[in-house]
């Protein structure tokens, strides 16, 4: 992967060993952590939702 750029947008807290395993394929690997994923404020409208199906 020498000389290839990687943007791995996955959240700081879960992209190091990412990160590491593509520095260490030669790739120059640059974080940017645009997904993040919380839990809703309420889980109703999915209960109501699933409900349906």
């Amino acid at each position: 992967m020498g000389g290839l750029s990687v943007l791995v947008t996955r959240p700081r807290a879960q992209a190091g060993p990412l990160l590491r395993r593509l520095a260490a394929l030669g790739a120059r690997a640059v974080p940017a952590p645009l997904v993040k994923t919380v839990p809703p404020a309420s889980w109703a409208p999915l209960d109501g939702a699933l409900r349906r199906f």
